[in-house]
């Protein structure tokens, strides 16, 4: 487990400063957060953001962890912070430029009706990228669906193989025996 959170002292390890926090001993942030590696996916909890430096801080930490284990389904749930609608303001373009390489499903968890309507910008600038990511008010139902596998960008690589539409609209159909041309 990843996180960031004084308090904690659980199993796994932890980072009570991570490379450009905005904490400081004299001022310690309120925003709390923790990485978890779950069976096929990862899981991220978000405590208490205030701040578009928190923001980044925490995106970058799930950016670079998803990478670090290879996990492109990731599940972002956020407790008791404020919504966000300015997205370069909060660093969520460059963590778009990452999902939209890397992710392969992206879920994002809300506790209140605020942060649910900007997790539905957020997911509308996504998927305008291409990315696929959903929004959600049940952790349950957004688990479910990063672990449903008939998602698979492999599956539309392998019916590439076809021939292109236009080749074969030009090999023309086949006669059914017993029907006469018009």
């Amino acid at each position: 487990m990843i996180g960031k959170d004084d308090t904690w002292k659980g199993p796994g390890h932890r980072i009570d400063d991570l490379p450009g926090s905005t904490t400081t001993r004299a001022f310690p942030s309120p925003m709390k957060y923790r990485i978890i590696l779950e069976p096929g996916y990862l899981r991220a909890d978000l405590f208490f953001r205030r701040t578009a430096a928190e923001t980044r801080e925490f995106l970058d930490a799930v950016a670079a962890e998803g990478i670090k284990h290879q996990r492109w389904r990731i599940l972002i749930s956020v407790h008791a912070s404020r919504p966000i609608f300015t997205v370069e303001k909060y660093g969520l373009s460059s963590f778009l430029d990452l999902a939209e390489r890397y992710a392969e499903k992206i879920a994002l968890h809300a506790d209140t009706i605020e942060i649910h309507i900007a997790h539905d910008y957020a997911a509308m600038l996504a998927h305008v990228r291409g990315i696929n990511v959903r929004t959600f008010r049940n952790e349950t139902a957004a688990i479910e669906w990063l672990k449903d596998r008939r998602y698979r960008p492999e599956r539309r690589q392998r019916t590439e193989r076809h021939l292109p539409l236009e080749r074969r609209m030009d090999q023309g159909r086949r006669r059914h025996p017993g029907r006469r041309e018009r």
